[in-house]
């Protein structure tokens, strides 16, 4: 019996360097995922957005990461 079960990423710093190429191999290795991509400044975020206007998933989302401080 085949496996069902679903990818779910949470990528913090996901508009650039080591994040960024991340949510692309997951993307790609992963069709169907839930790519959860965060970044401190998503107005700055072309490359990600251009990644996600490129899936047909409609559950891949881009989404702001806040710090909070304990």
């Amino acid at each position: 019996m085949a496996s069902s079960k679903k990818v779910i990423a949470l990528i913090q710093g996901a508009n650039r360097g080591i994040g960024f190429e991340f949510c692309k191999h997951i993307a790609a290795k992963h069709p169907g995922a839930m790519i959860i991509a965060t970044c401190r400044n998503p107005e700055n975020a072309d490359k990600l957005k251009e990644l996600k206007n490129m899936q047909e998933d409609p559950n891949r989302y881009f989404s702001q990461l806040y710090r909070f401080l304990l």
